[in-house]
């Protein structure tokens, strides 16, 4: 997340933070994306609230088919952490979560689809 330059101080950013072994037999796949949302200056609880907003969007969705295969279910891995506040007095919040995918199969692919 840019301290600073041409963005603004309010921020959701998505990061891919690794995952759990991928199943070797069935195309299966549980990796792991940290949610990490910066506020305004001294803006703490509109920050709350953007974080608990992604929060109650990603916990528990139905399955979606997305761009390189399936989403079958997102788990949250335990609750909102507050990371204080940046040197500009932004608040930051993270929370993890643990998806359940079916990649699309490639030729190089030893695994086989669900």
């Amino acid at each position: 997340m840019p301290a600073s330059g041409n963005i603004p101080d309010s921020v959701v950013a998505v990061i891919h933070s690794g995952g759990e072994e991928s199943n070797p037999k069935w195309l299966l796949d549980y990796p792991h994306v940290q949610v990490m949302v910066r506020g305004n200056p001294n803006g703490y609880l509109d920050a709350w609230d953007k974080t608990r907003q992604v929060y109650d969007v990603l916990l528990g969705i139905t399955a979606k088919n997305v761009e390189g295969g399936r989403i079958d279910g997102i788990t949250a891995l335990g609750y909102i952490n507050s990371l204080g506040f940046d040197d500009s007095d932004r608040p930051m919040f993270s929370t993890n979560f643990r998806l359940i995918t079916e990649p699309d199969p490639t030729p190089e692919s030893n695994r086989s689809a669900l």
